[in-house]
């Protein structure tokens, strides 16, 4: 029996359930340091906004990009969906930790749902200055 005590521990510590626990999101986010738009930020919006806030005109919604700093920094008639170091005072924020399913994004019927790691990331990058790069394959 005690030959397997460290792999039950081990097993513990993997699923979250060991002494301390797992590290919350908010913990992770900040052990990533800076955190990259193309790393980091790019594959969330690319899973689950660009259907609708993208480079598609045909299936854009509410007429906001989210693919482009020039269009996720343009103001709107109900404020800025992104303003480059304040969370708070950024739409997308408000939206992604809504918790009115009316204004909650994604909606709900979308069935793309943001993890609480993937909206703290979201948070940190705005709180960072929300630096958008091109894509990878077009940095020399």
């Amino acid at each position: 029996m005690h030959t397997l005590r460290p792999y039950l521990l081990l097993l513990l510590l993997l699923a979250g359930c060991g002494p301390a626990g797992a590290p919350s999101p908010a913990e992770q986010v900040a052990a990533l340091g800076e955190i990259d738009f193309n790393f980091h930020i790019r594959p969330i919006l690319s899973q689950n906004c660009y259907t609708c806030h993208g480079p598609d005109a045909a299936s854009r919604e509410a007429e906001l990009r989210l693919d482009t700093p020039e269009g996720a920094y343009a103001p709107r008639d109900s404020g800025f969906a992104i303003v480059a170091g304040d969370p708070a005072g950024s739409q997308v924020m408000y939206r992604l930790t809504a918790t009115d399913p009316e204004e909650r994004m994604p909606p709900v019927d979308s069935h793309y749902e943001l993890t609480p790691l993937q909206i703290e990331t979201v948070r940190a990058w705005i709180a960072q200055g929300a630096v958008y790069k091109p894509h990878w394959a077009f940095i020399p």
